[in-house]
C-alpha cells in the first residue's frame, strides 16, 4: 500500500417543498369513463450520486435536484364485456433533469462519463392497452374455456429541451426507448393456464449527446433493439397443489438493456439466453 487516506465528509440539506396533485374522472355511462391527472414532481440526488469510488465515473458537485410535473388524460373501458381498453396521452416535464454525458478528465484526458444536470427535459407519450376476448365472442360461453388477446403499446418521445449546449438540445433523453410493446396469448381451460408473450423494445441511447459507438471499456454507446418471446403453463393437480413451468427466451436472441459503469461491469451486461423452470407449489 503506497498511500492510505481517510476522509471524513457531513453535509446538511434543508429541502421545503411543497408537492400537490389533482385528478378527476367521469362515468360516460357504465361501461365508459375519462380521466384527467395532474401530479408535480420532484426528485433529490442521492447519497451515492455525491460519493463515487469509480474511475470511469464522475460526479458534478454543483448536482442539484430534479423538479417538475406530469399531466395524463384517457379514457378506459369495454365493449360487450368483449373488448376492454385503456387508451390515455401524458406529457412529462423535468426541470435540470440528471443525466449521463461523455467528457474528457482535464487530469488523465480520459473520457469519463459525467454525472450533472443536463437541461430540462420532456416527455410526450401514449399508452394503450387493449384486450380482446376471442372465447367469449365466438362461443358466447366462458364456464370452461378462456383466450384473450392482449396488447400494451407505449410510444414515447423522450427530448432535452432548453439545454445551453447544442450537443444536448433535441437529443434523445437516455434509457428511454421510443417504442415498448408487449402483446400475447391467455388460454384457460378449467385449472390449466397456458400464456405466451412476446416484448420488443426500441433502441435507446446511454448518454444524453445520443453517442453511437462505443470505446472499448463499452460504458457508453447505443443500446440496439431487442424482442424476447416467452411461454408459460400452470396447472392445479389439487385445491393445494399446483404445477407451473415455462421457457423464456424461446428464440434464445442475446440482447443487453444496461452498460454498467462499475460492478459487474465496466460494459454490457448481457441478459439471460432460453431458460426453463420448473415449480411444484404445495400449500399446508
Amino acid at each position: 500500500v503506497l498511500l492510505q487516506d481517510t476522509v471524513h465528509e457531513a453535509r446538511t440539506s434543508t429541502r421545503n417543498i411543497f408537492l400537490y396533485g389533482v385528478g378527476s374522472a367521469y362515468q360516460l355511462n357504465a361501461n365508459h369513463k375519462v380521466y384527467t391527472n395532474y401530479t408535480r414532481n420532484y426528485k433529490s440526488i442521492h447519497f451515492s450520486d455525491m460519493q463515487i469510488v469509480n474511475p470511469n465515473f464522475k460526479i458534478d458537485e454543483n448536482l442539484r435536484d430534479e423538479t417538475g410535473f406530469n399531466f395524463e388524460l384517457g379514457s378506459r373501458g369495454n365493449i360487450k364485456e368483449i373488448f376492454g381498453y385503456d387508451l390515455s396521452v401524458f406529457y412529462l416535464y423535468y426541470h435540470d433533469r440528471i443525466g449521463a454525458v461523455l467528457e474528457q478528465d482535464p487530469f488523465d484526458l480520459i473520457l469519463k462519463r459525467v454525472r450533472r444536470n443536463i437541461s430540462d427535459s420532456r416527455n410526450i407519450g401514449v399508452e394503450s392497452y387493449l384486450e380482446y376476448d376471442i372465447w367469449q365472442s365466438m362461443i358466447k360461453d366462458k364456464s370452461l374455456y378462456e383466450l384473450i388477446l392482449f396488447t400494451n403499446v407505449a410510444r414515447i418521445d423522450a427530448r432535452y429541451v432548453n439545454s445551453q449546449e447544442p450537443a444536448f438540445q433535441n437529443k434523445m433523453v437516455e434509457n428511454v426507448p421510443k417504442w415498448n410493446i408487449k402483446s400475447g396469448l391467455n388460454f384457460k381451460y378449467k385449472t390449466l393456464k397456458i400464456s405466451s408473450q412476446i416484448s420488443y423494445m426500441s433502441k435507446q441511447y446511454t448518454d444524453a449527446t445520443n453517442a453511437v459507438e462505443s470505446v472499448p471499456s463499452a460504458i457508453y454507446g447505443e443500446i440496439p433493439s431487442y424482442y424476447i418471446l416467452d411461454l408459460s403453463s400452470s396447472y392445479e393437480l389439487k385445491n393445494n397443489v399446483t404445477l407451473e413451468t415455462g421457457v423464456n427466451n424461446i428464440t434464445n436472441n442475446m440482447y443487453f438493456t444496461r452498460r454498467a459503469v462499475g460492478y459487474p461491469g465496466p460494459g454490457i451486461i448481457p441478459s439471460d439466453g432460453r431458460n426453463f423452470y420448473l415449480t411444484l407449489q404445495l400449500i399446508f
